[in-house]
Order: structure tokens, then sequence, then C-alpha cells
């Protein structure tokens, strides 16, 4: 089988991406936690004005839900290159599907946490979007997308196991 070069390539570059704006992201969060500068930025959409707990708790958690994702994408680079050796149903590859698809879901919950928590504390609205639009981002396509990985990862630890079962038969 022909090893997925486009897909590695272009994970490759994505994480080349995400790792250089993620560390200008951390940097300027972190700097900001500690000057407070005083200019306004976004967390989840809201602009704000100044730094309180409240809003550098909620900066920290945008901090780590992009850290998962950027996480996400090292395992699936990981995943890839785990394809070009040939060898099928290792047990790095299910633990790496299985990992894969329950941080895309936490990661999914804790977004949608976080977004309802700021809408709360920061706005004083008590309201929780789920969106059923045709983007990507929705909070559902993205539970589909962790829940796929976690099936992906029990087909291959059941064919995994049939392969093993047939070389002990032969």
């Amino acid at each position: 089988m022909k090893p997925p070069l486009l897909l590695k390539s272009v994970l490759d570059f994505c994480f080349i991406c995400l790792v250089f704006i993620y560390s200008v992201t951390l940097i300027s969060g972190i700097l900001m936690i500690f000057t407070d500068p005083g200019i306004p930025f976004e967390i989840n959409g809201r602009a704000v004005e100044e730094l309180t707990p409240a809003t550098i708790v909620f900066l920290i958690g945008s901090l780590l839900i992009s850290g998962v994702f950027v996480y996400v994408v090292f395992l699936l680079r990981k995943l890839v290159r785990s394809f070009f050796k040939n060898v099928f149903f290792t047990r790095l590859q299910i633990s790496l599907f299985n990992l894969i698809g329950q941080l895309i879901i936490i990661s999914s919950v804790a977004e949608t946490l976080l977004d309802f928590l700021a809408n709360l504390i920061l706005e004083n609205e008590l309201k929780v979007e789920l969106n059923f639009g045709n983007s990507y981002d929705s909070f559902f396509f993205k539970l589909a997308i962790g829940l796929f990985f976690i099936y992906l990862a029990k087909l291959f630890d059941n064919a995994r196991k049939l392969r093993e079962e047939s070389e002990l038969t032969v």
C-alpha cells in the first residue's frame, strides 16, 4: 500500500504553522497576564478591556484548549507516520486513534463549557450556543469526529485480534 504522502505533508505544514501561532499567542497571553498592558483583547469572541481574575481564568482556559488542538495535530502526524512502516493494526495506532478521539471530545466539551461560563460570568447571561450550521467548527461535528476516531480504534483493535488469531492457526 502506498503511504499517504500528501496527508503527511499537509499535517506537517499545519503543525509547523500551529506551533508558531500557538507559541506567539502563548507568549503574548502570558505577557498580558503579568503586565496588564490595558490593550483591549478578545476572549471567546468577547471584547475585554481589563484583566480580572475571571478573565485571566478564561484566557488560560482558551490557551489550554488551543494547546490541546495543537497536540491533536501532533498525534495525527505521529499516527500517519506510523502507516509509512506498512505495519497496520499495532497497539500504537490503536492507542493513538483512541487518544485523538478522546481529546477531540474533551476539547469540544471544554470549549462549550468555557463559552457557557464566559456568558454567565462576563456578560451575566445564561445561554449555551450549539450550532447546527454547515461549519466544520460545529460542536456536533467535532463530537462526531471524536467518536469516529474512537470507533476506528475499536476497529483496529478487532482487526489486530483477528490477525493474531489467524497467525496462530497457520
